[in-house]
C-alpha cells in the first residue's frame, strides 16, 4: 500500500494545474531513478468583473475567459533528484461591446504559447517512523518567455495570456505521510521576478489522501507581494502584473487510475481574495507513468 501511494502522488500532483494558475509550482514528491511521467492537460477559468479602474462604474470586458493546454513532464534524475518541465499553449478572450472595442480599441483576445518553466527538486532529509514518513525537499527554478506574445501597457492587457517576466522561484516543501494514505504538505518559497512584476512570497497547505483507487486532496495557496496594489497602479503598471499581486485560493484535486500507468486527474480552485478574486476554473488531465 505505502509503494501504490508514493506511485500515485508521483503521477498527479507532478503537473502544473495551469499554465496562469497553478496551485504550487512543484510536486511534493520525488519521481524515483529513471521513472518518468507526462502529462497533457486543458484548464479553463472565467472571470466576469472586469472594470477600466479598480474603481469605475464602467465595465471594460462583461466576462474574461481563459483556456490553456499545458505539456508537462517529470524526469528521476536519481533517486534524490528530480528535473521537472512545463510548457502551456495559452488563450484568453473577453466579451467586449462593440462601442468599447471601436471608440477605445481594445483587443478582445489574445493566445500563444507562454511561458517555459525548469525545476531542479531534491531531497533534503527524510525520516522513517513506525507508521509514518517525514520527509523534507528543496527546489529552484526559472520560467521565462518563450513565444512571442504581447503584454500592452494600458488596461487593454487584460486579455493578456502572461506577464513577459522572468521568474527565479526556491521553494522549501515538508511532506508528512501516514502509510495508510493520509498525507499533510506545507510549502513556502519565494518568487523573485522581473519586468515590473512585484517580487512575492509564496505559501501553501495540502492534506489528502491516496489509496490503491483513488488519490484526492484540498488546499489553501496564498501569494504575498512585497508592493502594493495601490503602488503598483501609480506606476502605470499593465492589470495583468496588477492581477499577480496579492491573493488566496482554495481547491480540490481528484485522481484515478484507469489502466497500468495511465490515469486522469480533474480539479477545481477559486480565488477568495486579492484583485483575481472571484475567478474560478477547473481542469483535466491524462497522466502517462513509465
Amino acid at each position: 500500500m505505502f509503494k501504490l501511494f508514493i506511485t500515485l502522488t508521483n503521477s498527479f500532483i507532478i503537473f502544473s494545474v495551469s499554465a496562469l494558475f497553478a496551485q504550487s509550482p512543484i510536486s511534493p514528491f520525488l519521481q524515483g531513478k529513471n521513472k518518468k511521467s507526462f502529462v497533457v492537460s486543458y484548464y479553463g477559468d472565467s472571470y466576469n468583473r472586469f472594470f477600466l479602474e479598480k474603481n469605475a462604474n464602467m465595465k471594460t470586458f462583461s466576462n474574461v475567459t481563459t483556456t490553456s493546454i499545458s505539456f508537462f513532464s517529470t524526469i528521476g534524475l536519481s533517486d534524490h533528484v528530480d528535473l521537472q518541465l512545463n510548457l502551456p499553449y495559452v488563450k484568453a478572450k473577453g466579451v467586449v461591446t462593440k462601442e468599447i472595442a471601436d471608440n477605445l480599441g481594445y483587443t478582445n483576445e489574445a493566445k500563444g504559447i507562454q511561458d517555459f518553466s525548469f525545476f531542479f527538486k531534491y531531497n533534503l532529509k527524510k525520516f522513517s517512523f513506525k507508521k509514518s514518513t517525514l520527509q523534507l525537499l528543496g527546489a529552484s527554478g526559472l520560467s521565462f518567455p518563450l513565444g512571442n506574445y504581447k503584454l500592452n501597457d494600458q488596461y487593454e492587457s487584460a486579455v493578456s495570456i502572461g506577464s513577459r517576466s522572468i521568474q527565479l522561484n526556491n521553494l522549501f516543501v515538508v511532506n508528512y505521510k501516514w502509510h495508510f494514505g493520509l498525507f499533510a504538505i506545507g510549502t513556502a518559497g519565494y518568487s523573485i521576478k522581473g519586468n515590473h512584476v512585484p517580487d512575492a512570497a509564496i505559501t501553501e497547505f495540502k492534506i489528502g489522501y491516496a489509496g490503491n483507487r483513488v488519490y484526492f486532496d484540498v488546499f489553501a495557496a496564498r501569494q504575498s507581494s512585497n508592493k502594493s496594489e495601490a503602488g503598483a497602479s501609480a506606476l502605470n503598471e499593465s492589470t495583468f502584473q496588477l492581477s499577480n499581486i496579492n491573493y488566496s485560493r482554495i481547491g480540490a484535486n481528484i485522481y484515478v487510475p484507469i489502466i497500468k500507468k495511465v490515469g486522469v486527474a480533474a480539479g477545481y480552485n477559486k480565488y477568495i481574495s486579492g484583485l483575481s478574486k472571484g475567478i474560478e476554473g477547473g481542469y483535466g488531465a491524462l497522466i502517462l507513468n513509465l
